[in-house]
């Protein structure tokens, strides 16, 4: 099994990485990753971490200001208001079923936004693309 780093957040004593089993998915298939939290010498209390899967394209009205779009296809949730406690490594699993999204084109890749909602900090994300294959 292949794993890709795709996202690393590190912030204070705490470091979150989203991996990928492949960097890219078949457009009826399903894409698997985890997200690795590690901590360092303190407790962090997590909020909690989003995974959104984005299409983004081109607007079609050309008066926009706006000249691309961001459909946010699916939300996956982990954490909410959780103490991680020090010098603790925690693995969460998601998947994403790709053939039950709601597409507004017909994209050759999505965006995977990892977002960490921490205590006492500042939001923390990151996003990387994932090509999409037929």
């Amino acid at each position: 099994m292949f794993e890709k780093l795709l996202t690393s957040i590190g912030i204070e004593s705490l470091e979150i990485n989203t991996v990928l089993k492949t960097q890219q998915v078949h457009s009826n298939g399903i894409l698997d990753g985890s997200v690795v939290i590690e901590s360092g010498a303190s407790e962090q209390t997590i909020n909690q971490i989003e995974l959104t899967l984005i299409e983004r394209y081109d607007n079609p009205d050309e008066r926009s200001q706006f000249p691309i779009l961001d459909n946010e296809l699916q939300t996956f949730t982990l954490h909410v208001d959780r103490s991680i406690c020090e010098n603790t490594k925690e693995i969460e699993h998601f998947h994403f079923n790709i053939h039950e999204l709601e597409f507004k084109t017909n994209p050759n890749k999505l965006i995977l936004k990892t977002h960490a909602y921490l205590s006492h900090s500042v939001d923390a994300y990151d996003e990387d693309e994932i090509r999409l294959i037929d």
